[in-house]
């Protein structure tokens, strides 16, 4: 545990131990050295009894304060405010750059249904890190550009894995990604812009996309004009994915384009090559253009279409160097069956990342946009589920629905995270939480 025990209000201090400077080189690499290393460390806890005043103050409070609702008679509330600390002095040891990573097994509920299990007196403390103290640690870690992930292992406990935060490391790790979008407005501020981008990454996204609206409506931010505003520099360049919408682009302007996101360290790109437009006669850049030219500088990603005639393009695309592939959302799930089993048959998530979309349905104006994208497939049936409800019962039953696939997607072992496409922060907040 990186804070000692957490209910003894006096430090904890661990005696240091003199370590033997000539120790064998096998005894070094076969761990022997690390405890007495780790002994030596100093670690300190400082536990905070809290008013309800205090409470309030503290990240994840909002998701804490209903739960209390299902508790009767009194309750301590502990707060472990030196866990940053000592956390803060491992950060330092670790080498990231080589793929370091820190982890740690601790008594943490993952889901805030476990707070309903009864705990002996001044235990809650551990039951509180993912509400409370679980948002302090991300937003800590985020500015360190660091990635926290909680991993179940047996009743309550967890096991606590700090990584870069950064894509690739994440993926590396078998890290099931959240990824959220934003597609900035012409009205929003840089410093609105980021402060989104925050919030989002505290909701619980992974990752943080930027869509690229140049065709979208004169109110919307072009990908090229954001990164010239040098909103990237601000976040953490491997956790942020610039979307570049190829389509009246040239290769010229595209180079000007990733020199700005390598200036500004952006690790990734995701990359949208569209079919011509019909009776369009403008020269168009293909797949054959842009792919080897963006992945020798980015960790990049291109379009898959849930579709079993289209995998032979998402082959091509991985050839050409694409590392992931973001699949369209479907709504059919007799097509989308069809889809996965030759994904399966062929092994194609052996050979690239896959990340399928989930468009949240939350108005009946959603589900009509819905079925008017070109790409996307949606089922008679489906259609039927949700068009005769209102509107309230349209945005609960389309959260379940995004909660449930996310859980499928996960269960089915061969994708690589979920893309949440949807401009509303809350949407992924709701849909996020706990799932």
């Amino acid at each position: 545990h990186l804070a000692g025990p957490q209910n003894d209000n006096k430090k904890q201090i661990a005696t240091p131990r003199s370590v033997d400077t000539n120790v064998a080189r096998n005894d070094i690499l076969g761990g022997k050295l690390w405890k007495p290393f780790i002994e030596s460390l100093k670690l300190e806890t400082k536990d905070v009894l809290l008013t309800d005043e205090g409470l309030e103050k503290i990240p994840g409070w909002e998701y804490l304060k209903p739960l209390l609702k299902n508790f009767t008679g009194s309750i301590e509330i502990i707060v472990n405010t030196e866990v940053l600390n000592n956390l803060a002095a491992f950060l330092k040891l670790i080498d990231w750059e080589r793929g370091g990573y820190l982890e740690v097994v601790d008594l943490i509920v993952p889901t805030v249904e476990g707070f309903l299990k009864d705990r002996r007196p001044k235990k809650y403390d551990g039951a509180l890190a993912v509400p409370i103290n679980g948002p302090l640690l991300k937003e800590f870690l985020l500015k360190n550009q660091k990635h926290l992930s909680l991993t179940p292992i047996r009743g309550i406990n967890s096991i606590c894995r700090v990584v870069s935060h950064d894509f690739q490391t994440l993926l590396t790790h078998q890290h099931f990604v959240t990824m959220a979008e934003i597609a900035p407005k012409r009205e929003q501020k840089p410093a609105e812009i980021i402060g989104h981008a925050q919030k989002l990454f505290s909701f619980g996204a992974d990752m943080v996309t930027f869509s690229d609206q140049a065709h979208a409506g004169l109110e919307y931010y072009a990908i090229d004009e954001i990164a010239k505003q040098e909103i990237f520099s601000q976040l953490p360049g491997g956790a942020i994915l610039p979307i570049l919408a190829v389509r009246r682009k040239t290769i010229p302007e595209i180079k000007s384009f990733c020199a700005a996101l390598l200036k500004q360290k952006v690790n990734n790109l995701f990359v949208l090559i569209g079919d011509p437009a019909p009776g369009e006669t403008i020269l168009r850049l293909s797949w054959e253009n842009i792919l080897p030219l963006v992945s020798s500088q980015f960790f990049t990603g291109a379009v898959a279409h849930p579709n079993p005639n289209d995998l032979e393009n998402s082959l091509q695309k991985v050839a050409l160097g694409a590392r992931f592939l973001i699949v369209q959302a479907c709504y059919d799930r007799v097509l989308w069956q069809k889809w996965q089993s030759v994904v399966k048959a062929k092994k194609l998530y052996e050979k690239v990342k896959l990340i399928p979309v989930i468009i949240p349905i939350i108005t009946k104006k959603s589900l009509g946009v819905l079925r008017l994208l070109p790409d996307v497939a949606v089922s008679e049936d489906f259609h039927k589920d949700f068009k005769n409800l209102n509107d309230s019962d349209i945005r609960q039953k389309g959260i379940a629905l995004a909660k449930s696939m996310i859980a499928e997607y996960k269960n089915e072992g061969i994708f690589a995270g979920v893309y949440l496409y949807s401009k509303s922060s809350e949407v992924v907040k709701e849909i996020l939480y706990d799932s």
